[in-house]
């Protein structure tokens, strides 16, 4: 079982890095499906034997082996936290013993869809509004539609309209399409989860960086609440 957990694992970061080529391309306004990827710097094609995650930003010592300019941590701390994100659903969904069902393979792809919008937030500061849509097409199977949820859209939009300036609008519709997939009890602890967390990465943040944090991209930290709720409660 080591070696399958070990080969979930590898995957998880191989989807890590196939989408934060995506997330990178989706700034720029262009996805060219035939492009491989290419250095951040020199734009010099990388070659088959430097696209291993993982393992090839630790052999060229995060250093492009065209131009030797810095690769940036943050794909590989991406590929091992992804990862590990795709082993603890892959191992939940086993001990259920239920891992082929519809319900837990639209989860896997809610986690794949919600994991793109993350890295975008990140790199970009924005969400696409066609990945919300996707979000909510993989809900519908489990919506809770309910008179919470229409109270819930009503707050949220007040909240967004004398609030623009503390939340996002992209923040205000994912809360909104997360919600309606969890019962009225989970909301609290969605909520509660994702806000402290961003706040503890804020000041943590700004505390050991140098370069001080202003805007918190939101989209992880209710990313992450929302799969701790699916998976662990």
């Amino acid at each position: 079982m080591f070696i399958f957990y070990l080969f979930i694992f590898y995957t998880g970061a191989c989807l890590a890095s196939f989408l934060l080529w995506l997330a990178n391309h989706w700034n720029q306004e262009s996805i060219p499906i035939k492009q491989r990827s290419r250095c951040d710097h020199c734009q010099q094609p990388l070659k088959w034997y430097q696209l291993f995650p993982i393992f090839s930003i630790l052999f060229f010592r995060f250093r492009c082996p065209s131009c030797s300019n810095r690769i940036s941590s943050f794909y590989l701390i991406s590929e091992l936290f992804i990862g590990l994100i795709v082993l603890i659903a892959v191992y939940q969904f086993l001990e259920s013993n239920l891992l082929l069902t519809s319900y837990h393979l639209l989860i896997l792809l809610r986690l794949a869809i919600l994991i793109l919008m993350s890295l975008i937030d990140i790199l970009g500061r924005w969400v696409p509004d066609v990945l919300q849509a996707g979000i909510f097409i993989c809900s519908i199977g489990v919506v809770q539609w309910s008179f919470y949820v229409l109270i819930l859209l009503f707050l949220l939009l007040l909240l967004y309209h004398f609030g623009a300036k503390y939340i996002g609008g992209a923040d205000i519709k994912l809360i909104f399409l997360l919600s309606i997939s969890i019962s009225i009890q989970q909301l609290p602890l969605l909520l509660f989860i994702s806000s402290m967390s961003a706040l503890i990465f804020f000041f943590l943040y700004n505390l050991l960086a140098k370069n001080k944090m202003i805007q918190i991209p939101f989209v992880p930290f209710l990313s992450l609440a929302y799969f701790y709720i699916i998976l662990f409660n």
